[in-house]
């Protein structure tokens, strides 16, 4: 059976015709490109996301290690569904939602669940003591769990980690830095900043951004 094309078009896509020839590289390449009148790249060289059809990620916000990241979860690709949908690589949905009275705007959560997202939300309703508003859902047959780390990779720029607080509310920080997404100015509130915040856990997948933008990676990648 005839093998696609290896090479690389100039338009960054992948060579849509017959590899019938083998080139020095061993690569199995049409005869266009074995002749060399488009130029041959490697399909090792081109990045994951380009290969996959995906968007570029904001390469000049995000860091470093969050791209190395992101490049090594695309390469290795959604796990294979098992029979029934049952176990790992199963469907689910990506869901946005967002607190009813929230002290910061464009602030969402993205999460993901095999089950029905109405009951997950209910959950965390029951375990934060907090009302919550649905935005938006998204359904995949892939793995979900893939697609929600892509997700949240691709997002990592204007990711928020939030504490809840042992007495109520929330403590919002920058992801990247540390830093409050809020200055306290009263000099009560500076006087608690200094004192220990007792928190009762980590929430990592809230992500300060306008829906829009949001809404455009997880359209792209779900």
């Amino acid at each position: 059976m005839d093998e696609q094309c290896e090479a690389i078009t100039a338009a960054g896509t992948r060579c849509s015709r017959v590899g019938k020839h083998r080139n020095q590289c061993g690569e199995q390449v049409c005869q266009q490109h074995l002749w060399g009148i488009h130029k041959v790249i490697s399909i090792k060289d081109v990045e994951p996301w380009v290969h996959r059809n995906m968007p570029e990620p904001a390469l000049h916000l995000l860091r470093a290690s969050v791209v190395q990241k992101l490049r090594r979860k695309l390469k290795q690709g959604p796990r294979p569904v098992t029979p029934r949908g049952i176990g790992r690589g199963r469907g689910g949905s990506i869901y946005v939602y967002c607190l009813e009275n929230d002290d910061h705007l464009n602030l969402y959560k993205v999460g993901m669940t095999c089950e029905n997202v109405d009951k997950r939300l209910q959950q965390w309703e029951r375990k934060h003591k907090c009302k919550v508003r649905q935005v938006a859902q998204y359904v995949t047959l892939q793995d979900v769990a893939w697609v929600e780390r892509v997700i949240h990779l691709y997002l990592d720029y204007c990711r928020v980690y939030r504490y809840p607080l042992l007495k109520g509310g929330l403590h919002s920080v920058w992801a990247a830095t540390g830093e409050p997404l809020t200055t306290s100015t009263t000099t009560e509130d500076e006087a608690s900043a200094k004192r220990p915040l007792v928190v009762t856990e980590k929430m990592v997948e809230w992500f300060k951004a306008s829906f829009d933008d949001i809404d455009a990676v997880i359209s792209q990648v779900h």
